[in-house]
């Protein structure tokens, strides 16, 4: 949970730069790929996945890379449908290197959200974070989707699109929303404590 909850400070400071889906028609979109695809893998196999604090999802999968690496067909399928809902100009996927057959993956990937019609190239780099938050500084009109804390609070516009992903699929009940979890908990250990509910 300590991936899901943060202070009201720094989730707002998120939550404040979550653009809507409409926003992201004929617009840039910057995906942090294991990142975004790891959350879609969870969410269809029913793993846990959390709605954060920040207005972020995700999930708590240790070994997320593997999967989509041996996923990628699949889960790019998945993508493909909510990325032709919002209809974004140009989709730029990006790919930390250090797992293995990335390259592979990343090209089955772009070449999958291609066959869909989605213009899709991607970055395989040494450093994926480094290169996200670099790219969305000389690529300001770029919206930025991703989990990764650290690269949310450098970047200038953010989308959640593995939520997108799991709405398109009819897939939203598998996402527990962490603030109205936590809500649900005080109001039942208030009522069995028998103390004021605030």
């Amino acid at each position: 949970m300590q991936r899901c909850i943060h202070t009201e400070a720094r989730s707002s400071a998120v939550r404040e730069k979550l653009v809507e889906a409409a926003e992201a028609s004929d617009s840039c979109i910057l995906v942090d790929g294991y990142n975004q695809l790891a959350t879609i893998y969870a969410i269809l196999k029913g793993e846990p996945v959390y709605k954060c604090s920040d207005g972020l999802t995700r999930d708590l999968l240790l070994a997320g890379t593997k999967h989509v690496t041996k996923h990628s067909k699949t889960l790019a399928t998945h993508l493909a449908a909510a990325l032709r809902e919002l209809k974004p100009r140009e989709v730029i996927m990006i790919f930390d290197s250090q797992p293995s057959h990335s390259a592979k993956t990343a090209k089955e990937i772009t070449t999958t959200l291609n066959s869909h019609n989605i213009r899709a190239t991607h970055i395989v780099a040494q450093k994926a974070d480094k290169t996200i938050i670099s790219s969305s500084t000389t690529r300001e009109e770029c919206i930025i989707a991703t989990s990764d804390i650290v690269i949310a609070e450098r970047t200038r516009k953010l989308i959640d699109l593995a939520s997108l992903t799991a709405t398109t699929l009819g897939l939203t009940r598998a996402i527990t929303n962490i603030a109205h979890l936590l809500a649900r908990e005080h109001t039942e250990w208030c009522l069995r404590s028998r103390g004021p509910v605030a």
